[in-house]
């Protein structure tokens, strides 16, 4: 994957202004000319020639998706660009390695399922679920939007030949038909949402050696149980696994419910899921409206650099009263403030991966 030189501007229109997240799935905030927005963009190298029409395919309302708003090529590199909006990834959130609790954790998983019932009703399958793709918009209930899609690929048809191919996935999050180079199906993102809820309900990340010993594991806590059920079925073999993201939501309805009827719905989500807004500020020379002019740069950088204006301004008395310049008091002051205000005239985005 690359990151990006920040200034290399794609299609005249798009244009790499930040590092929002490295390897190994590198973002890169980018500056919408023509919409004047700000956005998020992932580079793909030897992107495939039908990226544009695979991605064209999903609805531009689908449910918790990260729908991407432009693809283009350049010299065999890809740029995905999607919307930026005010969050953080679920590796961030699981970041200090603390689980989730099972109800939001339950409820993160059926929204990662319903974007994907979009993604594979299109005939589409991801490939590279993991918790770096999972955005969590800001706020005070999990929402979804996963990203992620630059690596999307055609899902085999029923019965066609499954020859050996590429390996493409995510260590500790792939199948083992995936990991085999199987032809890309439905039910491998499924298990990748099972070694995902299962990351969010222990606080650890997926062993990537874990699909050479059969792969992920029900937690010791949850076998036994409903939760622990339906994880085991996303978690089996291709032959046994859950066969549709729409199955996979069906069984986990009925969990939720079950938990439901045992505590009763006013004790589950009692505390609030926290989401904030971890999106880096803006290079200086960038602000709320896109770059800034070079002059406005310039005048900063003076103002900063030597802040005593040229001519016969007296300096501010030692008295603490502001200085008075031709009649009108505190003019240096001004300055200062002017200079401040166009230092901090830098938005907070968001994260969003592509």
């Amino acid at each position: 994957m690359l990151v990006g030189t920040m200034g290399d501007v794609f299609a005249e229109r798009y244009e790499l202004v930040d590092a929002l997240a490295g390897p190994p799935t590198p973002l890169n905030r980018v500056w919408d000319a023509r919409d004047r927005v700000y956005r998020v963009g992932r580079l793909i190298e030897d992107a495939p020639e039908d990226l544009a029409e695979l991605l064209g395919r999903i609805p531009r309302a689908g449910a918790h998706l990260a729908v991407p708003v432009g693809c283009c090529t350049d010299h065999g590199t890809a740029l995905v660009v999607g919307p930026l909006v005010p969050g953080q990834l679920l590796a961030d959130r699981m970041a200090d390695h603390e689980p989730i609790d099972v109800d939001n954790a339950l409820e993160i998983t059926d929204q990662v399922l319903a974007a994907l019932g979009v993604l594979h009703g299109v005939g589409l399958v991801h490939r590279a679920l993991g918790d770096r793709v999972v955005v969590l918009r800001a706020g005070r209930r999990p929402h979804v939007l996963l990203g992620g899609l630059g690596g999307v690929a055609e899902a085999a048809a029923p019965g066609s030949a499954r020859g050996v191919g590429p390996v493409v996935g995510v260590p500790g999050y792939m199948s083992l038909e995936a990991f085999s180079g199987a032809a890309p199906e439905p039910v491998q993102d499924l298990y990748s949402v099972g070694a995902l809820l299962v990351q969010m309900l222990t606080g650890r990340r997926p062993s990537a050696g874990a699909v050479a010993r059969g792969g992920a594991e029900v937690p010791a806590r949850h076998r036994g149980t409903p939760v622990g059920d339906f994880l085991s079925h996303l978690l089996a073999t291709a032959a046994s696994r859950t066969p549709s993201a729409s199955a996979a939501r069906a069984e986990l309805a009925a969990v939720r419910a079950a938990l439901n009827a045992q505590e009763g719905p006013a004790v589950r989500f009692a505390a609030p899921f926290v989401v904030e807004d971890l999106t880096p500020d803006l290079p200086p020379d960038w602000g709320v409206g896109g770059p800034l002019p070079a002059r406005v740069s310039e005048h900063m950088v003076r103002v900063i650099r030597d802040p005593e204006p040229a001519g016969d301004v007296p300096a501010v008395p030692s008295s603490g009263e502001p200085a008075v310049v031709g009649g009108r008091r505190g003019r240096r002051a001004l300055l200062v403030v002017l200079a401040c205000a166009l230092v901090a005239a830098v938005v907070v985005g968001a994260r969003l991966l592509l």
